[in-house]
């Protein structure tokens, strides 16, 4: 039987908890071998605690280790296992926390990797920088690496993924959160909470359901490998990261397992797949120590602006407003006098002589006894009006609607874009190397308020079109007053 204590500090080979009828009970087989669990715990410069799980020296007739409890706390954890060595004898194993002093890690807070082979399980590293790195194996190119944050293993090979604890990948299931555990290891009175593995589960956090839940915590030797938790054959290790704002706290990790025969043990009259020992282990680490602020007189180079004049040959396009004699073609409407030969019916009072065959009757003094009337043709002038159709060239005056092209002086505001050389000042920021020393590692930000003048109000010339209209807005408003005030009667 092999217990081990709640704090941080030394290992005890017995726990403190364990009362003396337990001890009693399982003294008989203390000396057989067990398989042992190795488990180690490190703290990174951030706090960020890795627990270390391997299958490293099974023995006891073990070829794998199946993992049932694992925990990790603030206030500390503690680990018990105990077993026979005959067949039937009780088996007993955990790893977890013993509320209300102690309580498990936020499970969102904690990410594991999936069953991992190194190229040799003996070789652990650990690199505690920042947020810390293990590294698992020879170092060769083939080791693998483990990281908290991505950036603590840039650069590295094999670069093993983290997955939370829901999740059922990588050779382990879903974890959830069992309380009220006990194991025969453990004394009547403790119960302890942990993490179990591929025990059915609800709510969120996932709490295992039963009362207890079905976690193999006690067994025996011989009996049927667990069906819940992981295994862990020789040679294969499992990576549990604990996270967040651990940088001040001392921190606990516990496990609890058993050692199962992969085929059937002689000695123990075991069959294949079968419980041949119990395995528990538990481990602490204080908080990482604070950095430490040592003044250093570094020079650094640190750019400073220096505005400088720098005359530059700018074109710079200037609008100008310069009245500017455009010929523009406007269409006018311009009399003019066009003679036109225009056919026109006159009536004209012409006489004209028309001779006439008028007859008439003039008596004639014939001394005849017969009496005759010879008329006689006598032409005779006779005016007559007679309306002609005379063409007369008549100049008259009509005024007629031409276009005419006539170029006009027309001054316009035609605003031209005039490029000229014009030497600017141009204040540019040079970088200048000045070493400086910095004798704190603090960085401080330094606001410093610039004063600022207040803007120039400006007042439009009473020349310009804005004084115009300044001064005619005025005068209005003192005309108004003026009439109003004569409507006021005295």
């Amino acid at each position: 039987m092999m217990a081990k204590s709640e704090w941080r500090g030394t290992r005890k080979s017995i726990s403190a908890l364990m009362s003396g009828a337990v001890l009693a009970a399982f003294a008989i087989g203390a000396s057989r071998a067990h398989a042992q669990v190795e488990e180690s715990e490190f703290r990174a410069g951030d706090g960020t605690t890795y627990q270390v799980i391997r299958a490293e020296t099974l023995g006891g007739g073990a070829e794998r280790l199946q993992i049932t409890t694992v925990a990790g706390a603030i206030a500390g954890a503690g680990s018990c296992s105990a077993t026979g060595n005959m067949s039937g004898d009780p088996s007993s194993a955990i790893g977890g926390v013993l509320p209300p002093g102690m309580s498990l890690h936020p499970y969102d807070q904690v990410k594991r990797t999936a069953i991992l082979v190194p190229n040799d399980i003996s070789m652990l590293h650990f690199d505690p920088s920042f947020g810390g790195r293990v590294t698992l194996g020879l170092v060769n190119g083939s080791e693998l690496n483990v990281c908290a944050s991505s950036f603590d293993c840039t650069g590295k090979p094999n670069v093993q993924a983290l997955s939370t604890l829901d999740q059922n990948s990588g050779g382990v299931p879903a974890a959830c959160i069992a309380t009220g555990l006990n194991a025969g290891c453990d004394g009547p009175i403790n119960q302890r909470d942990t993490f179990a593995f591929g025990v059915p589960a609800t709510g969120n956090p996932p709490v295992c359901t039963g009362s207890p839940p079905p976690v193999t915590i006690n067994t025996f030797v011989c009996a049927t490998a667990p069906s819940d938790g992981f295994s862990l054959p020789q040679g294969q290790a499992v990576i549990f990261v604990y996270n967040h704002s651990l940088a001040t706290n001392g921190f606990a990790v516990a496990t609890g397992g058993f050692g199962i025969t992969v085929d059937a043990d002689p000695r123990l009259t075991c069959p294949a797949n079968s419980v041949v020992s119990a395995t528990g282990d538990n481990d602490s680490q204080p908080a990482p120590p604070a950095p430490t602020n040592t003044p250093t007189n570094t020079p650094t180079n640190t750019p400073t602006n220096t505005p400088t004049n720098t005359p530059t040959n700018t074109p710079t396009v200037t609008p100008t407003n310069t009245p500017t004699n455009t010929p523009t073609n406007t269409p006018t409407n311009t009399p003019t006098n066009t003679p036109t030969n225009t056919p026109t019916n006159t009536p004209t009072n012409t006489p004209t002589n028309t001779p006439t065959n008028t007859p008439t009757n003039t008596p004639t003094n014939t001394p005849t006894s017969t009496p005759t009337n010879t008329p006689t043709n006598t032409p005779t002038n006779t005016p007559t009006n007679t309306p002609t159709r005379t063409p007369t060239n008549t100049p008259t005056n009509t005024p007629t609607n031409t276009p005419t092209n006539t170029p006009t002086n027309t001054p316009t505001n035609t605003p031209t874009t005039t490029p000229t050389n014009t030497p600017t000042f141009t204040p540019t920021n040079t970088p200048t190397n000045t070493p400086t020393f910095t004798p704190t590692n603090t960085a401080t930000a330094s606001f410093t308020a610039t004063r600022t003048r207040p803007p120039i109000p400006v007042v439009p010339s009473p020349a310009s079109p804005a004084g115009l209209v300044l001064v005619g807005g005025l005068a209005i408003g003192l005309l108004w007053a003026l009439r109003r005030l004569g409507r006021v009667p005295l």
